[in-house]
């Protein structure tokens, strides 16, 4: 199997794992707190982690190699998950949830810099594309099997499943070659990636187009969570189907939901958009969000089901488009020596507004009100048009300059 398709089978086992154990600890945080305001703390305080990232990389890659350091990550995830099933605490589960979001973080950012390497330049928007379809083709079925499988076994349960496929993808990494560069980035400055991305014009354009549509993104997620939280009752009385009983169950709905407008999404630029159109990708992807962030601030009362549902459906279709074109054209503009701090600085920036952004959020959703904190994310989509053709022209630019 060539080393593309075993790093796209990690990302297979990820996605599962990840998938049926965001279902787990929401509904663990909820049945430990019975509160919205403390469920959706803990998806704030996960993100946190992922701001060290940045931090420790440069540390960590000083003394081991990018494919032994994933194999780590892996396997502390694995170790973090049998954890959880031991203890029955909130402050445990919040702890062991971020240190699992502080690896996933670790992991996403090395196995980014051996995607860049092993995959060729006239392949890189079909490869992306189909990455993300068997990527959201096995999350999408995570929360209904996660559901399922509260329900029969109990939330616990779930986190046994997750350690042992994440002990899988450590297996799978490690009959890998190694992937880091040659120029390491061990060897460089914390601070180089940083430098590098604001005095290059391109990349700057590249981070701010991230942080204005794919972190805030995240608020979507906290936002619902808060709302799904705080009336799952009545949303389970306007489904009126068996199955969608609990709130495990309305969770892995809008779960899977998201993850069927990712796959959709993934089919649809696969098959319609290549590098040199990419500019309408960026452009029809904010124009969803925007769209479909509307529906959740004015939905309709007697559908609120349904208007929900549609909503999540064209936030996260969007989302998946704005993902594969600001991927592809990142990793197109990047120089491949540079891929691996650039990779790192930039996941730090994005993860720490993240993260400042999702407490904030929490915090205001009693001042502003959700539907209030949902129009803020609908212009913050549309904001991000001012950056989409900065990274189109140069892209355009280069594939002309090679021919």
């Amino acid at each position: 199997m060539e080393n593309k398709n075993k790093l796209l089978l990690t990302d297979v086992i990820s996605s599962f794992g990840t998938g049926i154990s965001d279902v787990a600890i929401i509904t663990m945080a909820y049945m430990m707190t019975k509160s919205p305001e403390k469920t959706a703390y803990i998806i704030s305080l996960r993100l946190i982690s992922s701001m060290l990232v940045f931090f420790l990389i440069p540390h960590l890659l000083r003394i081991l190699s990018m494919r032994v350091l994933s194999i780590l990550t892996d396997f502390a995830r694995s170790v973090t998950c049998l954890t959880i099933v031991f203890t029955w605490n909130i402050y445990v589960l919040a702890i062991s949830s971020t240190l699992i979001a502080l690896c996933a973080g670790l992991n996403t950012t090395l196995k980014n810099v051996a995607f860049q390497k092993v995959v060729d330049s006239d392949e890189r928007v079909s490869f992306v594309s189909k990455q993300q379809f068997y990527y959201n083709f096995f999350g999408l079925m995570a929360p209904i099997i996660s559901s399922l499988a509260i329900g029969i076994f109990g939330v616990k349960f779930i986190f046994y499943v997750e350690s042992f496929l994440f002990l899988i993808s450590a297996y799978v990494v490690s009959s890998l070659g190694e992937w880091t560069p040659e120029n390491q980035y061990q060897k460089k400055s914390i601070f180089s990636g940083l430098t590098y991305i604001f005095n290059n014009k391109v990349q700057k354009n590249i981070l701010f187009f991230r942080l204005s549509i794919i972190t805030s993104m995240v608020a979507y997620e906290i936002i619902s969570t808060y709302i799904l939280t705080d009336n799952y009752k009545e949303l389970i009385s306007h489904i009126n189907i068996s199955y969608i009983s609990s709130y495990s169950a309305v969770v892995a709905l809008f779960s899977s939901m998201s993850t069927f407008s990712l796959l959709v999404g993934s089919l649809i630029a696969g098959k319609l958009f290549k590098i040199e159109s990419i500019n309408k990708s960026f452009i029809l992807g904010a124009i969803l969000i925007s769209s479909g962030c509307l529906i959740w601030s004015v939905p309709l009362t007697h559908s609120l089901v349904l208007s929900y549902l549609s909503g999540t459906f064209i936030i996260y279709l969007g989302l998946s488009l704005l993902k594969i074109s600001l991927y592809s054209s990142g990793q197109e503009l990047t120089e491949k020596s540079k891929f691996s701090e650039i990779i790192a600085t930039s996941d730090m920036l994005s993860r720490s507004y993240q993260s400042l952004l999702g407490f904030v959020i929490v915090f205001g959703i009693d001042h502003f009100t959700a539907k209030k904190c949902f129009l803020f994310l609908a212009f913050a989509a549309l904001g991000s048009l001012f950056f989409s053709s900065s990274i189109y022209k140069p892209l355009i630019s280069r594939k002309v300059k090679d021919g």
